[in-house]
């Protein structure tokens, strides 16, 4: 008999389930979780693209940092846009109410992510002897395009919490 959303059902301090535990986390450690892996992994991404190295370790942090972005998306940074610190849902930031700012947060990370985890996917390849040229080079522009993604997803959501009115209790 009541008509729900997502918000609602999934997101509510209420509830239970994953999506709710998410909603309710510190918001301090998780921006230390979230820009410490951001830092990690672009660092890795510019030691990568510039000396070659740590492949593995960049698509590992790539992988740490996707997670820590979600977390983030859904407990710290979706509250500032809707300017509610009840407001949790990772969904409604993709409509017009909120300039669609949700669809430069979704690709960024999916381009950062999959660009990353594409680094330490192709390493094992660069031993055969037609790929030899190709793969190094391939694994740079992916590097590139993590970093570049990475970066812009916390420019959008850094400008987002610093131009709010909402300011969560200690941070």
């Amino acid at each position: 008999e009541v008509i729900t959303s997502c918000c609602g059902v999934l997101f509510s301090a209420d509830s239970e389930g994953w999506a709710s535990g998410m909603a309710a986390l510190p918001p301090v450690p998780v921006a230390i979780a979230f820009y410490g892996f951001m830092a990690a992994t672009i660092s890795a991404g510019i030691l990568f693209y510039t000396r070659g190295v740590g492949p593995y370790l960049f698509a590992g942090l790539n992988l740490c940092a996707a997670t820590a972005c979600v977390i983030a998306l859904i407990c710290l940074i979706s509250p500032y846009f809707y300017e509610s610190p009840t407001h949790h849902c990772p969904f409604c930031i993709l409509q017009g109410e909120y300039r669609y700012v949700g669809y430069a947060f979704y690709l960024t990370l999916l381009a950062g992510a999959a660009a990353g985890l594409g680094v330490g996917t192709l390493t094992p390849f660069q031993g055969v002897e037609s790929l030899k040229r190709i793969i190094p080079e391939l694994q740079r522009t992916l590097a590139l395009v993590s970093i570049l993604s990475y970066s812009g997803f916390v420019v959008v959501a850094v400008s987002g919490i610093l131009f709010s009115n909402l300011r969560l209790t200690g941070y």
